[in-house]
């Protein structure tokens, strides 16, 4: 079926299209250069399509994992580097408050992820009854 972008995770693409349309955008570190490159696909005439008959098994956030605020960061950037990228009005407002939203959601997942962490390291371990000395 035909989507508008497909995961970076397991792509396959024609060379023809690779030539005709360039490699990912190096502007984007991680995050959003895959609905990039597919954006330009179709601004090129070619189709992204997803076959859901073939699996792929991916280790999600095996590399953010272990660096949560740069990746949340990164996430945040690549979004607004998409936006800025396909802005066709510049409307003086628009930027700064599209800024502003993404600056207000990298601090609310920020919070959020550091209230998980906390739940996570205050549950107390739990020792079976018959390990317990009185």
């Amino acid at each position: 079926m035909e989507v508008d972008w497909v995961s970076g995770a397991c792509m396959v693409v024609k060379r023809e299209a690779l030539d005709d349309v360039g490699l990912l955008d190096e502007r984007f570190f991680l995050y959003w250069e895959d609905v990039d490159w597919c954006k330009r696909m179709w601004d090129k005439g070619w189709k992204v399509t997803y076959y859901p008959r073939a699996t792929i098994q991916h280790a999600v956030g095996g590399s953010s994992e272990r660096h949560l605020i740069r990746s949340i960061f990164e996430f945040h950037k690549s979004a607004y580097t998409y936006f800025a990228k396909y802005l066709k009005s510049p409307k003086p407002l628009k930027k700064p408050l599209i800024i502003a939203g993404l600056s207000l959601r990298f601090c609310v997942i920020l919070l959020l992820q550091s209230l998980r962490r906390v739940a996570r390291i205050s549950k107390p371990k739990l020792e079976p009854v018959e390990n317990i000395q009185t």
